[in-house]
């Protein structure tokens, strides 16, 4: 597992009222993102979503993503895509980056099997 990167904010210039939270890095699988986009909606991407392609590998991970959501208040979660989850709610964007970036870290350390690398 790679050392812990840090999250950056950013606002993006062709959106203003859209907040992005981003942890990058030279893993891809490793890569986190989440998003503000007004009404409170939130959409999380992890990179380890397109590495993840057993059944059961995804299930685990879909289940983790929405616990962890959960537990920061979002709610109303759709995996929408491979490596993509939407959610409603309040919360701090770092707050759920670090907790996300915290998810992968984790799954990427007990679970490295269901990878595919």
């Amino acid at each position: 597992m790679a050392a812990r990167i840090d999250i950056v904010e950013l606002i993006p210039p062709y959106n203003p009222n859209t907040r992005e939270w981003v942890r990058e890095t030279e893993e891809e699988y490793l890569i986190v993102g989440v998003v503000l986009s007004g009404d409170a909606k939130w959409t999380v991407e992890l990179g380890l979503g397109e590495f993840v392609r057993d059944e059961q590998g995804v299930a685990e991970l879909s289940d983790s993503v929405r616990r962890t959501f959960a537990k920061l208040g979002i709610h109303d979660v759709i995996h929408e895509d491979r490596e993509r989850w939407l959610g409603h709610g309040t919360a701090d964007g770092l707050e759920l980056a670090t907790s996300f970036a915290d998810l992968v870290d984790e799954f990427v350390t007990v679970r490295p099997d269901l990878l595919g690398l």
